[in-house]
């Protein structure tokens, strides 16, 4: 579904015809530059399922008046695209059929995915044929913001206070109760699946892909070597496991309050899309969002203190000693992207550590970084030659980056958290 809205840049009186494709939060904020002036507006789209969606305006924009509005089908840069839940070519970005065409072409994509995810909804019954379904309710999380801050995030607050039982109970219920609005099946047995069915539904395909990678791994290592493999599990609860929750929570906090922003990429992210160097994203609040993927590379970079212990048990040693050194020194004196070069020596994590970009952690985390329209542009190391990454590109590495750090969470919950 798409909405159109007149809206004026109240720093220039520039009037424009917004097309916007509906993502599935309740609130969807969206911040773009002027065509006219490049001041920045904002503006959000309200969904509510008792009365129609509408538009609001937040900041440096206005409705105009009827003597001011531009002509909705002619093509210009007043025309301008936006979308909760996909990118747009540059033919759409100014087309007065970008919103609706994106939407469609974007959801024939996706069946195939829901169909492999959600094999019955596709059944056919002899009364009515192919069943019509609603994509987003079986390829999207609705409301993940306020499931995140409602049931995710207290589940981990309350599992490190060690809570009683029945309010995990509660929370699960809740979660299960939220989730069958929408999908036919709940894949929760207990709470302590929560993490897993809520990360790998919002992120499907690839974090079920990165999970099994990663945890076939960890099954080879502690068949290899059983004692040494308890002895990594242990050494993480005690020295590095409460740390990782409170950075990933905090880290997760951050993505879920900007959910909207990142879902312009998240579906090619999920997806594998290859095809993105060319699309264009219509939100762009890269003050808010400048920091996520230094951050989110930060919390990788450490959990590979984890992940070297698995490789070293894979390739026949005890989990604290490299091949060069020991445990001790690969996490004191290897730096970020020393660690993941290291870890990346082991086939499997090569392939999916290959997107951790030190350059851009670090044109980031240097307060080098900027962008002008659709570019991004950043200094390494706060210094030295320029580098440049579309926006786009930015929130699609975010998004992968985001993925695997919900896998290494929830593998971690899952081995951390009971006896072997």
């Amino acid at each position: 579904m798409s909405l159109k809205v007149d809206i004026k840049c109240n720093q220039c009186d520039f009037v424009m015809v917004l097309k916007i494709g509906q993502g599935s939060e309740p609130h969807q904020p969206h911040i773009f530059d002027c065509p006219n002036c490049d001041m920045p507006i904002t503006i959000a789209v309200k969904k509510n399922k008792n009365i129609a969606d509408f538009v609001e305006c937040i900041e440096n924009s206005s409705f105009p008046q009827k003597h001011e509005l531009k002509n909705p089908m002619e093509i210009g840069k007043h025309i301008i695209c936006l979308h909760s839940g996909f990118a747009y070519t540059k033919e759409m970005y100014h087309s007065p059929f970008g919103a609706i065409m994106t939407t469609t072409m974007g959801i024939q994509k996706l069946h195939k995915f829901i169909e492999k995810r959600w094999p019955s909804v596709f059944e056919k019954k002899s009364f009515d044929g192919l069943k019509i379904i609603d994509s987003a309710n079986f390829f999207d999380v609705h409301n993940c913001e306020s499931i995140w801050k409602n049931i995710i995030k207290p589940y981990n607050v309350w599992g490190r206070k060690n809570q009683n039982v029945e309010k995990f109970d509660d929370l699960k219920n809740k979660y299960i109760k939220e989730r069958k609005k929408y999908v036919p099946r709940v894949n929760v047995s207990n709470h302590n699946e929560l993490y897993y069915d809520f990360f790998s539904s919002m992120f499907y395909p690839l974090f079920n892909e990165y999970y099994t990678t990663i945890n076939n791994a960890i099954i080879e290592a502690k068949n290899t070597n059983i004692e040494s493999f308890k002895g990594l599990i242990e050494f993480y609860r005690e020295n590095r496991w409460e740390n990782a929750q409170e950075q990933f929570i905090q880290n997760s906090s951050n993505y879920f309050s900007l959910v909207t922003e990142f879902a312009q990429m998240r579906v090619y992210a999920r997806t594998t899309d290859s095809e993105i160097d060319e699309l264009i994203v219509g939100s762009k609040n890269f003050d808010q969002t400048k920091q996520f993927y230094g951050n989110t590379y930060e919390y990788i970079a450490d959990e590979c203190i984890f992940l070297v212990g698995i490789f070293n048990l894979i390739n026949g040693r005890n989990f604290d000693q490299l091949a060069s050194c020991n445990l001790n020194k690969f996490i004191n004196d290897f730096n970020k992207e020393k660690r993941i070069s290291c870890v990346s020596q082991h086939e499997e994590f090569k392939k999916i550590l290959s997107e951790m970009n030190g350059t851009l952690r670090n044109g980031s985390h240097h307060a080098s970084i900027r962008r002008v329209e659709e570019i991004l542009f950043y200094r390494p190391g706060g210094t030295g030659a320029e580098s440049e990454i579309p926006y786009s590109k930015y929130l699609y590495l975010s998004n992968r980056l985001m993925i695997l750090s919900t896998v290494l969470f929830c593998l971690e919950h899952k081995w951390l958290s009971r006896s072997l």
